[in-house]
């Protein structure tokens, strides 16, 4: 018999004022399917109420994504494209890289 699924988790995310019109966004558990929609709204929202200049996200806490954490960091950087800002990601694991170069 296979061991129960463990709940799914939202993926987390917190913002930092950088200064000079700097964000970072902080996304930290698994980007994966029903569990990236809170973290997604969350951002959308932050970054259309205060645009920034420039938007660092970091990764460096996401063990793991799917296709929907790769939807969420490529809506990021166009809609940072769409406000005007600078875009970087960081911190993105050997699982996340791999991903994202698929797209």
């Amino acid at each position: 018999m296979n061991p129960p699924l463990s709940p799914l988790q939202p993926a987390r995310l917190e913002a930092f004022e950088e200064g000079e019109g700097a964000l970072k966004l902080a996304l930290s558990g698994e980007l994966t399917g029903p569990a990236v929609a809170p973290a997604w709204r969350q951002a959308q929202e932050r970054l259309r109420s205060r645009p920034p200049r420039r938007l660092t996200v970091d990764v460096s806490a996401v063990p793991a994504a799917d296709g929907a954490g790769v939807g969420l960091l490529v809506d990021l950087q166009r809609l940072a494209a769409q406000l005007g800002a600078s875009f970087e990601l960081r911190g993105a694991g050997r699982q996340v890289r791999g991903l994202l170069e698929l797209y």
